[in-house]
């Protein structure tokens, strides 16, 4: 004979079966029992990995921010050398080479050419793009590739470029612009939006603010979904439980990345593969589409 608190045990043991059993389907791959549940699915020959934004995912650190921000294409940059004001174009009047020197002749001869200008001291910058081959084109120097580098890797390349028309310069760089990073937020939002990501990051609590929120009315809350590219034939989606406790706590700490898709799904489907059979094909035009995206292709978005 079992006693009542045998029976308890077993009881609690056969509910965590149970549940255990409802979130896998039979075709998933599960792996990290302990800490972390992780499920591997097949969808229209693309494989997806789904992983829940938990505190085991919050504290692997895997979602943390980046420490600096990356420049790309479309990028604005402003720049400006202290005590140089003629390397800021509309500061330039009757000489474009004052205040440099020539080091093919004297490296310690500096030239003053500052006729012309209002006042030499005075910090003024101009902005600058960065093309779709990640260069931007600057006074002096021309031609300097600055795509792929950080705020302070582009400084430390442009100092490095400008010794060789002034002394000892004091580049500063600042982002103007924040073009060449952005995530798509959709699905059953309030107004489903492109958002840019900043040098200061967005995590995912941020991103649903600012398309308004969650329609209350619609969605899902229980599958929240993050969507980012791995490679043309594999897929990572984080699943955020927003109906959880500590839901929001978790998407805190999950920060956006470049072209990431955030995806709340419809009230009434609850299985996931219906889910991303619906928001894979935008997923695959904005990931691997060389041109601009129309906004056709993006849920809930409209030209």
């Amino acid at each position: 004979m079992i006693n009542p608190p045998n029976i308890l045990k077993v009881a609690i043991v056969f509910v965590a079966i149970f549940l255990t059993s409802c979130f896998f389907a039979p075709s998933m791959n599960l792996t990290g029992l302990n800490t972390h549940m992780t499920r591997v699915t097949e969808i229209n020959n693309i494989t997806v990995i789904i992983n829940p934004i938990d505190q085991y995912l919050v504290e692997s650190g895997t979602i943390a921010k980046n420490s600096d921000y990356v420049l790309g294409a479309g990028d604005i940059i402003s720049l400006s050398i202290w005590g140089h004001p003629e390397v800021s174009i509309s500061n330039m009047t009757n000489s474009i080479k004052a205040n440099y020197y020539d080091p093919k002749s004297s490296p310690t001869k500096q030239v003053d050419l500052t006729y012309g200008l209002s006042n030499p001291s005075e910090n003024k910058s101009d902005s600058y793009l960065i093309d779709n081959s990640g260069n931007a084109y600057l006074p002096f120097v021309g031609k300097i590739n600055l795509a792929g580098k950080t705020t302070s890797q582009a400084r430390d390349t442009l100092t490095q470029a400008y010794k060789d028309f002034i002394i000892n310069p004091n580049v500063n760089l600042k982002i103007t612009g924040f073009r060449s990073q952005k995530v798509y937020v959709m699905g059953e939002v309030q107004q489903s939006q492109i958002l840019p990501i900043t040098d200061v990051g967005m995590n995912l609590t941020s991103a649903l603010e600012l398309v308004g929120g969650i329609n209350p009315v619609t969605s899902n809350v229980n599958q929240i979904y993050v969507l980012r590219k791995k490679d043309p034939k594999s897929v990572e989606a984080y699943l955020l439980d927003a109906g959880s406790v500590t839901a929001m706590l978790y998407a805190q700490k999950f920060f956006l990345r470049n072209e990431d898709i955030v995806y709340v799904s419809t009230a009434g489907i609850a299985q996931f593969n219906r889910v991303m059979t619906q928001i894979l094909p935008a997923a695959e035009t904005i990931w691997y589409t060389e041109n601009s995206i129309p906004n056709s292709v993006i849920p809930g978005i409209t030209n």
